[in-house]
């Protein structure tokens, strides 16, 4: 299986996402660019795991992928989030509700992939689940747990059911989200992380 190339991201501060964050270097002119980039290499990796072979499956091709990528979006957005809190401008708010917004489909995406789905259904049946330790089992298991809670697992008229139904939900978190940030600050918005509390 060929490994993807993520591309060239705008600006330094995505570059450099392995050290301490560089406040300094954060500028709201490319932050949805920034997230854009990021977002597009974590589709390419997606994209990858969904076509893998089912005696290729293990812990190492189909778990640690995705969250390399994963941390490295983690650790972009988070000096993001902290910045738009404390240095808060009509730029950056803007920048970072744009970036949010992009996240937020991104993910609503990813969990309703069917593909991601039944690798890591077929993952948990195959030989190599007894081999991992505790931790990464119960790892496996609460994604499938996700992605059944996501409508993933559906097939046929249930999957078109659970779809339309995601759709109209998302449609109204869309509009009092709206309605909130009509009547509130931004800062009363949770901060989006891809990490688990």
């Amino acid at each position: 299986m060929s490994e993807t190339t993520p591309t060239k991201p705008h600006s330094q501060s995505v570059q450099n996402t392995l050290t301490l964050p560089d406040f300094e270097s954060i500028s709201a002119t490319t932050i949805v660019a920034d997230i854009e980039c990021l977002l597009e290499a974590y589709q390419q990796c997606l994209d990858s795991l969904e076509n893998i072979a089912a005696d290729e499956l293990s812990w190492g091709s189909l778990v640690m992928p995705e969250l390399a990528i994963s941390l490295q979006l983690d650790e972009y957005w988070s000096p993001v989030s902290h910045l738009n809190h404390v240095a808060d401008n009509e730029e950056l708010r803007d920048a970072y509700d744009k970036a949010r917004e992009k996240i937020t489909a991104f993910f609503a995406s990813r969990g309703q992939n069917h593909k991601l789905y039944q690798r890591c259904q077929q993952l948990k049946d195959g030989p190599s689940f007894q081999q991992l330790d505790a931790l990464q089992q119960r790892i496996i298991q609460h994604e499938l747990r996700d992605f059944k809670l996501s409508g993933a697992a559906a097939t046929g008229s249930g999957l078109v059911i659970c779809v339309g139904l995601i759709g109209e939900t998302q449609e109204k978190l869309k509009r009092n989200s709206r309605e909130t940030q009509g009547q509130a600050s931004n800062r009363t918005i949770p901060v989006f992380t891809t990490s688990e509390s």
